[in-house]
């Protein structure tokens, strides 16, 4: 993941970040259908890529209580995080190994297109999942045919926000089917009590390089609990075996 270090720490992006996703309105529809409900007095969140931050100030908007902790890969983002929020905790890390004990959150978040631009994005999931003690919450991009695009030679995102591209600036853009999410979500251990889905079509940014014009953009909400697997899944796309 060095390269993708390299690519994040980019002045361009981290500039791009320090101005984007840090209010209410910057969420995305499908963040909106999930967080509002999902936010308690005193919930532990994780939030894995958290740039420069952002999050920590949107959360706390909508829920003044909560203690936030942001991880990213990149150095730079962690150092202007951790200027901008003194009081919260920052940490450097790849996001295939967090540094935190199991359990160790109320709610781990992956989204605003993180896990798409990660070729090890089961090994997060399965991060993402060890560390949470309750909710996972992470998009992905999915179509309804394969192949699954985890190269990065085949499909990619040019990381160019907030001037122009420098050629070399690339993250991997992701896309999955349907029965490949289905198989990471359910190698989970313990397998997931509850799974909610929430999800639309849309044209992919005009940044990324990929054969798909459209792909279907769907957040997971994925619950710990014993009492057994439980579908609520509101997305274009079916999930195999569910009737």
């Amino acid at each position: 993941m060095d390269d993708l270090a390299r690519a994040w720490a980019s002045p361009n992006v981290v500039a791009h970040y320090a101005t984007h996703r840090s209010q209410p309105r910057d969420l995305h529809r499908s963040e909106s259908y999930f967080l509002p409900g999902l936010l308690k007095p005193g919930l532990e969140v994780l939030d894995v890529g958290c740039a420069v931050g952002g999050f920590c100030a949107l959360l706390r908007e909508l829920q003044p209580d909560l203690r936030y902790t942001g991880v990213d890969i990149s150095a730079a983002m962690v150092e202007e995080a951790r200027r901008r929020y003194p009081k919260s905790r920052f940490e450097v890390c790849a996001a295939d190994q967090l540094p935190f004990p199991d359990a160790s959150f109320d709610l781990v978040l992956c989204t605003g297109g993180t896990l798409p631009m990660i070729l090890e994005w089961r090994e997060v999931l399965r991060e993402c999942w060890r560390v949470t003690r309750s909710r996972v919450l992470c998009d992905v991009r999915v179509v309804a045919e394969g192949p699954d695009l985890e190269d990065i030679g085949r499909s990619y995102v040019k990381l160019a926000f907030a001037g122009e591209w420098d050629g070399r600036a690339v993250a991997p853009y992701v896309v999955i089917t349907m029965p490949t999410l289905q198989r990471a979500v359910m190698a989970l251990r313990p397998v997931p009590a509850e799974i909610r889905g929430h999800g639309y079509y849309h044209t992919v940014s005009e940044m990324a390089v990929t054969p798909f014009r459209d792909v279907c953009m769907a957040t997971l909400c994925l619950s710990k609990d014993p009492a057994g697997v439980a579908l609520d899944w509101d997305v274009p796309l079916p999930w195999p075996g569910a009737r």
